[in-house]
């Protein structure tokens, strides 16, 4: 789960249907759909086809930041994935929740997570200092 950049302050209702459009224009997108999960959070879910990590970040244009969750696919590692991307709001920030498998097995590590999905509750922390 990331926080989207801070420059992206628009409201859920503006950005989901916004992000519809972007990634169905950049041809990764298999499908979306509103969504309610967990304790009161909404959003709106996509699943996408990639061809390869780096289709990914030349797709986000920066919204996903390269240096998290993809620095853990190897490099090198060009195969075909698939993803779910949950964006949603708390506290007039925006969220997003990523899940990237290989396309094999895409289907089975969803199936393992989807009751993590439906306890997953957004609140806002402050981060203290040592």
């Amino acid at each position: 789960m990331i926080k989207a950049p801070d420059k992206l302050t628009v409201p859920l209702f503006v950005a989901g249907p916004f992000m519809t459009g972007y990634l169905k224009y950049k041809g990764i997108l298999e499908s979306s759909d509103q969504l309610d999960f967990g304790q009161n959070n909404h959003g709106y879910q996509y699943f996408l086809n990639l061809s390869s990590p780096s289709k990914l970040l030349d797709s986000s244009s920066g919204l996903i930041p390269a240096n998290d969750f993809l620095q853990e696919i190897p490099e090198g590692y060009d195969i075909p994935y698939k993803g779910m991307l949950i964006l949603t709001e708390k506290h007039s920030e925006l969220y997003a929740i990523i899940l990237l498998s290989p396309k094999d097995n895409f289907d089975s590590v969803l199936n393992e997570i989807n009751q993590t999905l439906d306890s997953i509750r957004l609140t806002i922390y402050t981060k203290m200092e040592n």
